[in-house]
């Protein structure tokens, strides 16, 4: 998946609250004028097929300046000799957007994009296309991604490395002028300097590496880790020749069993609990357009189930009732990489599965909760959703979070309990798991277990045309109501000719007051429908499918 930073910036660009905040200092030489982006590459060594066509940046007097990504945006720079630095902040993170200016030419990495940008009237030095890197006689310049590396006596390929989670992120870059800079995956880049002549990387703090240069394989000896690594350019033949992997190799080599841990318990603990806060809509496409900006309050309740190690949140919007396109979270999984540390969700939102960027993260520093949410259904409608919440009764931080409660909201809800404020959103109460508890409305994750078929058969198939689930999804919004489609189980069974397989992955599927059941047609198509169960009957309540479905 992507990182946590990826999800970050394109907040950052649809929120409109980038800032790069520096003080400047009056060092080095004059930078100011205007900066044309020719070349933009990814950190691992792969380009972009061409450079956004807008983007330049201009250096102004005072350390001021704008950065133009389609939209302009003023920020403020420092430099200290060659080197340029700034730092974007948002929702209590920060990102550094660094490198050099020399000659005219400014080199500079932020996120996991590096740009290269040549001042007005200097004609830019481009890379030769290999994975951006050069070799020509002018000496080492561009990026190199790890391709092997020895630590304790222990050799790793490159395969293992990506079975690892090693091989994104780790990389060194030369620019070409003596300065570069070096990156572990998880980790944050730092600068170094580099002297082809003796073969040796000094990093910021001092510390020297050797190096060594083999056609276009660059070795680095990390005596102080007992670690050697080799690099190439991101396009080289290698990387194909070099696929084989070792078996538990990197358990070897670090010490480490298995992947399937349970959380820390410290690190779970600050997202339990109960959590109020506002939610704002950003990058909203096709039908979803006109949501961009607004704001909707949000309610959330956090629980951990011990014995089975997982985290159980329930996430709900103040829709007043129209709970089928509310969250429905089936799962939560734990995501470290080192450098952030949060949970994934998966499971629905407006009727549709969420995206990959869909994240809860809790924030220590300023004792809140994060919620991000992403839903797309291939077809142009795109929903993004950032939402920040605090605990009940908490005092908001007006300058550091967002979005955030008003004060008279703040004041309206003072006292009222969870349960009071779900009533008042209107939110399914069944969906949500009792307070300290891992379990929703009462209903034990035992009812999904083997043997519970609801209204379906042990030997159902869940075939159905795409024909078939086309007409019954074209059936549900003509007679759509915000309580019920007045469509029942057998109803849904006539339409598709077949009777559904139970959907159990979590209560929020399957439990006391709804049973959910898939239908498909084994090339990519489904429909999987949720039914409301209300004296002995199951009625259609909610439902998602695949894009294809709503042609």
């Amino acid at each position: 998946m992507k990182k946590f930073r990826n999800i970050v910036a394109v907040a950052l660009s649809a929120l409109m609250l980038i800032a790069l905040c520096a003080c400047s200092k009056d060092k080095g030489p004059d930078v100011t004028g205007k900066y044309i982006c020719y070349e933009e590459s990814y950190d691992n060594g792969a380009s972009f097929n061409e450079p956004y066509g807008e983007s330049y940046i201009e250096l102004k007097k005072g350390g001021k300046g704008v950065y133009n990504v389609g939209l302009e945006l003023s920020f403020k720079y420092t430099m200290d000799g060659d080197n340029f630095k700034g730092t974007v902040s948002f929702l209590g993170m920060e990102e550094t957007m660094e490198g050099t200016i020399k000659d005219g030419i400014m080199d500079i990495r932020y996120g996991e994009t590096i740009m290269h940008l040549a001042k007005e009237g200097v004609t830019p030095v481009k890379s030769t296309g290999n994975g951006g890197v050069s070799t020509s006689a002018s000496g080492l310049n561009g990026n190199y991604t790890i391709y092997s590396m020895t630590i304790s006596g222990q050799s790793l390929t490159y395969s293992d490395l990506v079975e690892g989670d090693m091989a994104e992120g780790s990389y060194v870059l030369f620019y070409g002028d003596g300065t570069g800079m070096l990156a572990f995956s998880g980790d944050e880049p730092e600068s170094i300097t580099y002297d082809e002549a003796t073969g040796v990387i000094t990093d910021a703090i001092g510390d020297t590496f050797p190096f060594s240069v083999d056609g276009e394989l660059v070795t680095v000896e990390f005596a102080n880790q007992d670690m050697t690594i080799t690099y190439a350019p991101e396009a080289s033949d290698v990387f194909s020749s070099n696929n084989g992997g070792t078996a538990g190799s990197l358990a070897e080599a670090f010490g480490q069993g298995g992947s399937n841990s349970k959380p820390d318990a410290d690190f779970v603990a600050g997202y339990l609990g109960d959590w109020h806060g506002v939610a704002e809509y950003y990058d909203c496409t096709g039908i979803y357009e006109a949501n961009n900006g607004n704001q909707c309050e949000v309610l959330a309740r956090i629980v951990y189930d011990e014995e089975l190690g997982e985290l159980r949140p329930f996430v709900g919007m103040a829709f007043e009732g129209s709970n089928q396109y509310n969250f429905s979270i089936s799962a939560a999984h734990e995501y470290d990489d080192g450098e952030y540390h949060y949970f994934d969700i998966e499971g629905l939102f407006m009727e549709q599965m969420l995206g990959e960027e869909s994240i809860i993260e809790y924030d220590g520093e300023f004792n809140r909760l994060y919620v991000l949410a992403t839903v797309d259904d291939g077809e142009g409608n795109v929903m993004k959703v950032v939402a920040c919440l605090r605990h009940l009764d908490d005092e908001w931080d007006y300058e550091n979070d967002y979005p955030y409660l008003e004060k008279e909201g703040v004041k309206y809800y003072k006292g009222m309990s969870f349960m009071d404020i779900a009533k008042l959103f209107q939110l399914d109460l069944d969906m949500i798991p009792e307070e300290g508890s891992a379990t929703a409305g009462g209903s034990s994750a035992t009812q999904t277990a083997s043997g519970d078929y609801g209204m379906s058969n042990p030997s159902a198939t869940g075939e159905a045309t795409l024909e078939d689930m086309r007409a019954l999804y074209q059936r549900f919004l003509e007679i759509r109501t915000n309580t019920y489609h007045q469509i029942n189980y057998a109803d849904v069974v006539e339409a598709l000719g077949s009777d559904g397989i139970p959907w159990q992955d979590s209560e929020n599927t399957w439990n006391d007051t709804k049973h959910s059941y898939k239908w498909s047609n084994g090339n990519g198509s489904f429909l999987y429908i949720s039914f409301k169960i209300d004296e002995g009957e199951e009625w259609d309540c909610s439902c998602t499918y695949s894009s294809d479905v709503m042609e």
